[in-house]
């Protein structure tokens, strides 16, 4: 399917020669999100394995994440415990993947006021 893949760039009206791809896939690319979705999963199996990491229980099963196209959604309860654990793991399998959160893409939606505004203090200067 990539067999020697080459891109140009179109630079004011102006193609660059072709040069070679080496990772990644073609913008808008099928295949792109099954892709995330399987480099990702190591790091969502961590997610929903460790206990330092509290989900939302919706009948008898906890949700910690979810994971659609090269989205990622995490419910978390706890995040005093939950979020420092999330940043470790994400730091750790980051140092391994090369994987790292893109803040500006990034959001938190954080209930409880209180806690939501301590916490944004602290994690503020995230560099996952």
């Amino acid at each position: 399917m990539y067999s020697n893949p080459q891109a140009q760039i179109c630079i004011n009206g102006t193609l660059t020669e072709k040069f070679d791809l080496f990772r990644g896939c073609r913008q808008g690319c099928p295949v792109s999100p099954f892709l995330f979705n399987l480099a990702i999963e190591p790091l969502a199996e961590a997610i929903r394995a460790n206990e330092e990491i509290a989900g939302i229980n919706i009948g008898k099963t906890q949700n910690k994440i979810s994971l659609y196209a090269d989205d990622i959604i995490l419910y978390l309860t706890s995040p005093e415990q939950s979020i420092p654990a999330i940043l470790d793991l994400i730091t750790k399998f980051g140092t391994i993947s090369g994987y790292k959160i893109n803040l500006t893409k990034s959001n938190a939606l954080l209930i409880n006021s209180s806690v939501s505004n301590r916490l944004k203090r602290e994690h503020s200067n995230c560099t996952c």
